[in-house]
């Protein structure tokens, strides 16, 4: 699996148990993304986003914690609660799953990096895609070196073009004075 077609599908959230499962948060809409013999791809950072470590795990088992988001997954290249507990904080990436893609969906690999226009200049670049329960939110590193978060709203962002490199801002002054 090569880093640029690699989507974000969940985070380890810790170690469980002493045969090194590990606590996972789903980040994908798929129930089967998390099924034996999936490969995943884990990814330790700095707090600058720099990638620490990487890591091809392959899943021996899984089971659902009592809700949709939560998995417990037994990895064949864990074998104690130490390795587990390595991968704590982790961000697990996999191939895409490209049956029944809406043209209007977008994986969080496709707008990582890509160039923020307004009124059809350069404005900045999104680095992070944060969701804090009720939207995806784009984290913008602006031209001025300011960090704007800005709600992946259509009525911000009515054009959305990975393939052309960029995506176009609408937000008003007021949502950007806020940041």
């Amino acid at each position: 699996m090569t880093g640029d077609e690699l989507v974000l599908v969940g985070m380890i959230a810790g170690a469980h148990g002493i045969r090194g499962e590990i606590r996972i948060k789903s980040l994908s809409d798929r129930m089967n993304r998390f099924k034996k013999g999936t490969g995943l791809t884990v990814r330790l950072f700095s707090s600058q986003r720099q990638i620490l470590s990487e890591q091809q795990l392959t899943i021996e088992a899984s089971r659902s914690m009592n809700r949709d988001d939560l998995f417990l997954l037994k990895i064949k290249e864990i074998q104690n609660r130490n390795d587990a507990e390595a991968l704590q904080g982790g961000e697990l990436y996999a191939l895409p799953l490209t049956d029944s893609v809406d043209d209007n969906l977008f994986f969080y690999y496709q707008l990582i990096d890509l160039l923020v226009k307004r009124d059809g200049q350069d404005f900045g670049v999104v680095r992070a895609i944060r969701n804090f329960g009720a939207s995806d939110i784009l984290e913008i590193q602006g031209k001025d070196g300011q960090k704007y978060l800005i709600p992946f709203l259509e009525q911000y962002f009515p054009d959305v073009s990975p393939d052309a490199g960029y995506i176009e801002l609408t937000a008003p002054d007021e949502l950007l004075d806020q940041n």
